[in-house]
């Protein structure tokens, strides 16, 4: 069906700025984000780098994006604890947020 296509394909679009405008706003000062895309439609993937000093930043960055909203609506069913790594003054993080309302919904 023509019209259910088009659906799907807005949804999925105002889905992505909805994730971006949040990461925007959300991401604190010294965390750098490397990677960002989103798996299967309903999940956004998130990856970057900061100094081993701002490491707590990264859970502040994913606890306020568990605490997103679009419309009133929490823009996020579930956000993963970060993965950190450490790799001498340097950290990598990573974490996935999965959308509230997916692509089959």
């Amino acid at each position: 069906d023509q019209v259910r296509v088009m659906q799907d394909q807005l949804n999925r679009q105002f889905a992505a700025r909805e994730c971006y405008k949040a990461v925007a706003e959300k991401m604190p000062d010294g965390l750098s984000l490397e990677a960002m895309y989103f798996q299967k439609g309903k999940t956004l993937a998130l990856n970057g780098k900061a100094s081993s000093d701002t490491a707590p930043k990264v859970n502040d960055f994913s606890d306020s994006l568990r605490r997103a909203t679009s419309g009133g609506q929490p823009l996020f069913k579930t956000v993963t604890t970060p993965q950190i790594t450490s790799r001498g003054n340097e950290i990598t993080w990573s974490f996935n947020a999965e959308l509230l309302k997916g692509e089959n919904d």
